[in-house]
């Protein structure tokens, strides 16, 4: 499978979200990159594997919420603290997902881009855009969260 760098920006679909968190970006990488544990704050992730360190040509399979089947996920780019890539097709469609970090003083930025091959429709694409911007949502308030199980 292609190694991935990027989000394919003359893809039919290209949906994209972003936050800030006010969090340090090395607790927000560990956070991100700890991917076994994403269930824990990831609301819309049911299950997540790994299957060897967070590094390009590992494989992510996870599984969301909803969804009987779970989705396989080649990385192709993992660039420590900036930037994590990874692919995979599902149900015919060849997906591309790219999450960009940059602190800024006291504030981590994170973008987030998905492309497909294929436009599945409009619901599919507001599901997708729901998602991404729930990950987001999700991992800023891990993130900010300074109880003391954070």
């Amino acid at each position: 499978m292609k190694r991935e760098i990027d989000v394919d920006h003359s893809a039919p679909v290209i949906v994209r979200a972003g936050c800030e968190i006010n969090a340090p970006i090395d607790r927000v990488w560990e956070i991100h990159s700890d991917v076994p544990a994403w269930p824990q704050w990831q609301k819309g992730i049911r299950v997540a594997e790994i299957d060897g360190e967070l590094a390009p040509g590992s494989h992510i399979t996870w599984g969301a919420w909803g969804y009987d089947r779970l989705f396989p996920a080649h990385i192709g780019l993992i660039e420590h603290q900036r930037r994590t890539v990874w692919s995979g097709a599902d149900a015919g469609i060849y997906g591309i997902h790219a999450f960009t970090f940059t602190q800024r003083g006291d504030v981590t930025e994170v973008e987030t881009a998905e492309s497909w091959d294929s436009d599945p429709g409009p619901h599919a694409v507001a599901t997708l855009q729901a998602f991404l911007q729930g990950w987001l949502d999700n991992l800023k308030a891990t993130a900010e969260d300074t109880s003391p199980s954070a």
